[in-house]
Formats: C-alpha cells, structure tokens, sequence
C-alpha cells in the first residue's frame, strides 16, 4: 500500500525533521538538572577507572594529546604523522574530489561522498580506523575510544552559508575528536575551517546546548563584531594538512567558499557510549557496510568501529536524528 498524498507532498526535510522529533525530546531530558548531573558524575567516574588502562603513546602522539587538553586544536600534516597507508588513503581521496567536482547534476553548494563512493574507496576509512589515531584520541578523551566513520566534503565556491558553513557545535558527545584532512589546497577564500576559541564559546553556554546553528551575522550580534573578529581562528594549507579539534567544544564552521572548490575529509571520535548515541551515527555507512569495514580489523578496532554495541536498553534501541 503507497503512501497517502498527503504523506507523499510533505518535503523531505520536514519528514527528516518529523523523525527526529524523539531525538530532540531525548536531548533536553538527558540535559535536565537532575538527570544531567548523575550522568556527568557517571562520565567523571568513568574516566577516572579508564585510566589506567589508556594505550601507551609515543612523545610525538603525547604532545598532540597535551596540545588538544591546553588549546583543543591542533594543526599538522599527512607527512608529520606518518601513519601507515597514507599514500593509498590520499589517492584515493584525490580521485573521489575529481569524481565529486564533475557531478554536474549535484548542485548543492557542498557535495557529500555517498556510502557507494567510499566503500569503494577503503583506504580513505581505514585510515581513520588506524590503531595510533584511536590511541591518541582515547587519551584525550580519558574514556574507551569510538569511530563513527566519516565525511567527505566537496564544497563548491558559491559563497552560501548554509548547512556545514554555519557556525554550530558537534552534538554526539561532551568531549569528541575531529580530524580534518583537506583533500586540495585550501586558502583563506576556499572554505577553510573556521573555530572560535574555546573561552569565548563558553560565554554562550546557556544557549549552546540547545545546539542551534548561528549564521555570521546572528553569531556577530551575540558576541559583538570585535570580540567575533578576535575570537576567529581560520586554517589555511596545502593538501594534506591535517586538524585534530575539540568539535564539541568550540564553535566552528566550513567558510563559505568564493573562489575555489575545497574537498576535505572529517573523520568523527566520541567516547563509548556517548552522551547523545541519538545523535551519531553521521557518516553515510550503514550498519552492514560498517560490519564488512571492520571485518579484518583488530579488536580494539572493531571495538571502536562497532560502538554501538556499548549502548544498553532503550539507548541502543533509540531512533537517531536525521538532521
């Protein structure tokens, strides 16, 4: 049996929103007064038995975790990293950004990488999956390390502020790691990534956790245009350059693009379990594709890659966001 008209007219958005309902609902229960300090009193223990038991790190990786704890940011690059499979995951990431600029018929300003495009491209998650990635982000995190997969974006240059280009917290987790890898030269007119620093996003904690989008203007008129220009932090760089930020925790957006198109990946890490499971699961993979993913992975791979596993009861049964 089809669908009733009335069903059938209603625009796709306004069904995503529609469904995702039951997770807005869940957000403001699990930030009530009551619930919310049982729940950070559980995470603070939580951290405090993990401790012990944190992989060992090298100087190098235990600098990046010093440097996200004082500053929640850090800027490197592919070469200073050395991870193994680099060469095989940034070729096939330069060969998915020539495959994206040429959908002509895709005419959103940013263009993602499906499930179909990045299955068929491995490299480019098994990267993200790599054993010292998941290392490094635990440490910082202080509890068990989850990987929620990825995002490819290929950004036109239309300059419209919309979706990724508004300035928004990530919403999966208190605590959570965003590596960013950008794909082609990316300068300050090709939609570098943009963060405000972390004091100056706490000034706006009693509205941030209904996590609302700003536009530039509607963050400017908050803040003052001064104190946004100041608190700003834009990076620029070459292909290969790679962030590691706090995306929980400090504003942050793609810049509208102006002049050039900007492919760039977003690789996403929370703890296990997070604070909102309704609200991962933000990469294009489903459940199976992540099953065959992680089928040659090592345990605390798999671990990481099939997180929801940590869920229990109604959090493992909870519908996601869609939005």
């Amino acid at each position: 049996m089809g669908l009733p008209d009335s069903i059938r007219t209603i625009p796709a958005r306004a069904l995503r929103q529609l469904a995702s309902l039951p997770a807005e609902a869940a957000l403001r229960v699990v930030n009530a007064a009551p619930l919310e300090k049982r729940l950070n009193e559980r995470y603070d223990r939580a951290r405090r038995v993990h401790a012990a038991r944190i992989p060992a790190l090298s100087e190098q990786d235990r600098l990046i975790v010093r440097t996200l704890e004082e500053e929640g940011v850090l800027v490197t690059s592919l070469d200073a990293l050395g991870l193994p499979a680099t060469a095989e995951m940034f070729a096939q990431a330069m060969a998915l950004s020539r495959t994206l600029g040429q959908r002509a018929a895709d005419i959103r300003p940013t263009r993602s990488a499906s499930a179909d495009d990045l299955m068929s491209h491995p490299a480019i998650f098994e990267w993200g999956m790599s054993s010292r990635i998941l290392g490094v982000v635990e440490a910082y995190l202080g509890v068990p390390v989850a990987y929620d997969g990825l995002c490819y974006f290929h950004s036109l240059p239309d300059g419209a502020e919309v979706g990724i280009r508004l300035w928004h917290l990530d919403r999966e987790d208190r605590r959570m790691i965003k590596i960013g890898v950008y794909v082609t030269d990316v300068g300050e007119d090709d939609g570098p990534l943009q963060f405000v620093s972390r004091s100056v996003t706490r000034q706006l904690e009693p509205i941030l956790y209904r996590y609302k989008p700003f536009t530039h203007a509607e963050l400017a008129r908050r803040l003052g245009p001064v104190a946004l220009a100041n608190a700003i932090q834009t990076i620029t760089g070459p292909p290969g350059t790679v962030i590691f930020m706090d995306s929980a925790q400090h504003l942050h957006r793609g810049a509208p693009p102006t002049a050039r198109s900007r492919s760039a990946i977003y690789y996403g890490y929370f703890g296990r379990p997070p604070r909102h499971p309704f609200f991962c699961e933000r990469s294009p993979f489903s459940r199976s594709q992540l099953l065959a993913l992680a089928e040659t992975a090592t345990p605390y791979q798999r671990d990481a890659v099939l997180w929801r596993a940590s869920l229990s009861g109604i959090e493992r049964w909870f519908p996601p966001s869609l939005v």
